[in-house]
């Protein structure tokens, strides 16, 4: 599972998969409609796949690499800004 295509699904899909319109249709017709998140989990199941399939890349080790790091920003950014958030929240009703 990529949680960076789960978490930044639009910015995750501009950098690693072709933005063709029949890419975008086979994806929607994989996923059927069944809500948003629904979507985006499905769409993090398969979003190597995608990945490799639409976009050429240089090595097996490159692909890997890069999709390593939207994982490892797609755990840690949404834990950064619950922190931040937190603490705002803590700061406020501390005052």
């Amino acid at each position: 599972m990529n949680w960076g295509a789960l978490f930044f699904t639009f910015v995750w899909w501009v950098f690693n998969v072709k933005t063709t319109r029949d890419s975008v249709r086979e994806f929607l017709a994989s996923v059927g409609y069944w809500g948003e998140l629904t979507v985006d989990k499905a769409f993090a199941r398969g979003a190597n796949a995608l990945a490799w399939k639409y976009k050429r890349w240089p090595s097996v080790d490159a692909f890997l690499r890069v999709q390593r790091s939207w994982t490892i920003a797609g755990i840690l950014v949404p834990i950064v800004i619950a922190l931040l958030f937190a603490a705002v929240v803590i700061w406020q009703f501390a005052a």
